[in-house]
């Protein structure tokens, strides 16, 4: 998730900013900063407990599948902050592959 929340970048700023003023963290940082701080405080709970940010059976023969399907559920109507282009999964894809 912490890979996906990074990649939606400023679309997802005030949201998370909002987030992070209801659990109380990052109280006098700006916007942004807020973001940052819970995007490392998912990594830091995954971390804490054993959860791998790699998929090890992801092989980039599997990329192109994948992508085709996710891609064929997106449209604007779907609730998520941006709608992503074949670059945009295969980034994640790759990220996944190589954490």
């Amino acid at each position: 998730m912490p890979l996906v929340l990074r990649h939606y970048g400023d679309a997802i700023t005030g949201p998370l900013a909002k987030l992070a003023d209801t659990i109380q963290v990052g109280r006098d940082l700006e916007p942004r900063e807020k973001a940052k701080l819970v995007i490392e405080r998912l990594e830091n709970l995954r971390e804490r407990f054993g959860i791998s940010g790699k998929i090890a059976e992801l092989s980039c023969e599997d990329f192109p599948d994948l992508i085709k399907q996710a891609m064929s559920e997106a449209n604007p109507a779907y609730p998520v902050p941006v709608i992503w282009d074949y670059e945009d999964f295969e980034d994640i894809l790759t990220a996944l592959l190589l954490a």
